[in-house]
């Protein structure tokens, strides 16, 4: 780590250790699952990650409180969110879900900017297609053994869903399978939090946005003739409804 020299006191140099502090992540137990220092750059979802080897939960399960506050949002330094505080003691509270809109991009054809989309079950009846509206509709964001699964918000009880005709995702009750993605890396490569939703049912398959609807699409039936579109459209970043 790295040290500045501040004010002398009474003749001798007072040194801030600048680089890192210690930081004491404990359940509500009691339970210390983490302590170690760590960089004042260093961010919330960094410290969950280390959280998560050394004791199993998952890091998207997890909520950090300090002082009271809840520590986010997840790309949040540390350092910025304690301020001038010379160590860090925080509670972890396990949760078995989180509530989030889906932030995307779509594409608005060669030399227009890209725009964000999202998911969205407003105004959509059971069974019917989900849309790309960027209209921070919420869902229950649910771990399961296999994966995740999405409740809407808006009509509590039906889900996100890979529907029985023309490969469409739909709002659904599900069936245990239909309803549950792999979260795997971005296909279009963007980095962590950006995900890409794997279809638990037909393997290969992604949730993917186009021409105003969403779909759940391999790279065999797509309908974006260019693969960077496909790419771009199967990304999407979960944005916790808190932070807003």
């Amino acid at each position: 780590g790295s040290f500045e020299i501040g004010a002398h006191m009474g003749g001798v140099p007072t040194i801030f250790h600048m680089a890192a502090f210690p930081v004491t992540v404990s359940t509500l137990d009691g339970l210390v699952v983490c302590e170690k220092e760590l960089s004042r750059t260093a961010t919330v979802l960094s410290l969950k990650k280390d959280i998560q080897e050394t004791s199993g939960f998952h890091a998207d399960s997890m909520k950090l409180i300090w002082d009271g506050t809840v520590l986010q949002p997840n790309h949040a330094e540390l350092g910025t969110l304690v301020g001038d505080c010379q160590r860090l003691d925080a509670v972890l509270v396990k949760l078995a879900a989180r509530r989030v809109w889906f932030d995307g991009i779509a594409w608005k054809g060669h030399g227009a900017p890209e725009v964000t989309a999202g998911i969205s079950a407003r105004g959509i009846k059971e069974g019917r297609q989900l849309t790309n509206e960027a209209d921070k509709d919420a869902f229950l964001r649910i771990l399961v053994d296999e994966g995740v699964k999405f409740e809407s918000m808006t009509h509590p009880g039906l889900f996100i869903c890979v529907g029985q005709k023309n490969c469409e995702v739909v709002l659904g009750k599900g069936d245990g399978k239909s309803e549950i993605f792999r979260e795997t890396p971005a296909l279009n490569g963007a980095p962590e939090p950006c995900i890409t939703l794997e279809s638990l049912a037909s393997p290969g398959s992604y949730v993917v946005h186009c021409n105003g609807r969403l779909y759940n699409h391999s790279m065999d039936n797509k309908l974006q003739y260019n693969v960077a579109v496909f790419n771009n459209d199967a990304t999407w970043r979960l944005r916790d409804c808190e932070e807003d």
